[in-house]
Order: C-alpha cells, then sequence, then structure tokens
C-alpha cells in the first residue's frame, strides 16, 4: 500500500502507482463475450493466497457466470484442466509460476502454455502476458508510466521538491492483442471506450497506400496519353484520305 497523505518533512518521495484490475479486466471479457457462461480463474502463487485478493472482486459476478477458482501446483494438471474447458467458458489468468525447481517457469511462461493449451480466449491482469496468446485486460500504459515519470523526473531536476508532487495512480485501460481478437472473432466495437490494440497487423493498403495510389495515377496518365494517340492516329487518317479524295477529284477535272 502506499501512503498518499501529503508529505511535509525531508525531501519525501513522489512516483505513479498501479492496481491489479482483477474484477475490470473480468468485467472487460463478458462486455467482448456475453453469452460466456463460466470463468475459470488461475491464481496460484507459492508464497501467497492469491484467490483471497481476487475472490472479493469477482464476487459480484457470481450471480451473472459460474467461477472456479483454479489453485493447482502442478503445470501439467493445470494444463490438462485448461484443455478440458467446456465451450462458452473464459480464462482468468491472475498468476501462476513455478519458482523452484530444474525448471522454473515465470507467469509468462505459465501464461503462455496456458493460451496455447486452452481452446477458449484467455484474458490477463498484467502487462507481462501480453503477446503470451492471451486477448487482453484491464492494465495500467507502460507507455503511460514512463511518460508520467519522466515528467516528475524533469520538475524534480528544476527544483521542486519530490514531496511538493503528488503521487499518482495510472488508470486502467483496455488493452487488446489484435491477433487474438481475430483468432477467436471477438468485436472491440463493442466497447464504449477505444481499446489499445497491440500487435495489429497493417493491411496491404496501410502499407502500400502510396506505392497503389501512384500505379493507379501512373496508369491513368498511360490511358490518357495512348486515348489521345490514337484520337491524333483516327484524326490523321481521317484527313489523309480527304486529302486523297481531293486530290483524285482535282485530276478529274
Amino acid at each position: 500500500l502506499v501512503d498518499n497523505r501529503p508529505r511535509t518533512e525531508g525531501a519525501g518521495a513522489t512516483g505513479v502507482t498501479g492496481r491489479v484490475g482483477y474484477g475490470s479486466t473480468l468485467a472487460l471479457a463478458l462486455r467482448l463475450q456475453p453469452s460466456t457462461k463460466r470463468v475459470f480463474v488461475i491464481a496460484y502463487a507459492p508464497t501467497l493466497n492469491l484467490v483471497e485478493n481476487v475472490r472479493p472482486e469477482l464476487l459480484s459476478f457470481a450471480q451473472r457466470v459460474e467461477l472456479t477458482y483454479f489453485e493447482e501446483p502442478s503445470i501439467d494438471r493445470l494444463l490438462a484442466a485448461v484443455r478440458a474447458l467446456p465451450a462458452g467458458s473464459i480464462v482468468l489468468f491472475v498468476r501462476h509460476s513455478r519458482e523452484e525447481g530444474p525448471n522454473p517457469l515465470s507467469p509468462a511462461d505459465v501464461a503462455r502454455l496456458v493460451s496455447e493449451a486452452s481452446s477458449v480466449p484467455v484474458y490477463g491482469v498484467s502487462n507481462v502476458s501480453m503477446g503470451t496468446g492471451i486477448v487482453g485486460g484491464m492494465l495500467a500504459s507502460r507507455e503511460q508510466i514512463g511518460r508520467r515519470l519522466g515528467e516528475m523526473t524533469r520538475m524534480i531536476l528544476s527544483g521542486v521538491s519530490p514531496k511538493d508532487i503528488p503521487i499518482e495512480q495510472i488508470p486502467l485501460r483496455a488493452t487488446l492483442d489484435w491477433r487474438e481478437l481475430r483468432r477467436w472473432g471477438i468485436d472491440p466495437s463493442v466497447l464504449t471506450d477505444p481499446a489499445d490494440l497491440r500487435f495489429r497487423q497493417p493491411t496491404i493498403w496501410e502499407n502500400y497506400s502510396r506505392y497503389i495510389i501512384a500505379a493507379i495515377v501512373l496508369i491513368a496518365l498511360q490511358t490518357v496519353f495512348i486515348s489521345a494517340l490514337l484520337v491524333q492516329r483516327r484524326q490523321r487518317q481521317a484527313a489523309e484520305a480527304a486529302l486523297r479524295v481531293s486530290e483524285a477529284d482535282f485530276r478529274i477535272l
């Protein structure tokens, strides 16, 4: 927890804070997939009881969907359970890691394994999971965090005391993987506010529009030039034919 009260002694401290959007990410997922009936929550860490933190935020969704919490330490059994998920389900990946043994796995590693094994969409609550196969979640923008920290640093370097700069909480924003939206046929336009679409692959038009336009203009100019030459040729042929007729009439006279 961060003490946001004014700091009146010493140099003080400032910075930005974020929060984990368990409930807001599930709300986002249900807006994108309103027919969802079951939500499987993966929340396990060897030294933390994550479910105690997650369950209160998801309690209000219990009347709408069936919530099942996975606290399975075994990666193999976790992946087997994910493979067996029924249609109409989604996965909410909070955290899972294997921190000991010969082959430790980070939460991002497990998120990738879960996404690859799952036959239903997977949502996450951490930036480190983006790009691992999850659809997305309500996340704090790393770019916004970095930009604001840079602004605070410039203020401090210019002489402002850190205690005079309030600690700020970075708002969460819908952040989605464009590739996963296409994979699962999910339409982000149903959202009220535009989402931050990551890994978007530009269309051929977006990549080559200038070249396409230039080619169209060139072809149009060539068509006009050729048409003008054809018209000029027909006019010349008509003039030559008329001249020949005139010469024949002159000889007859």
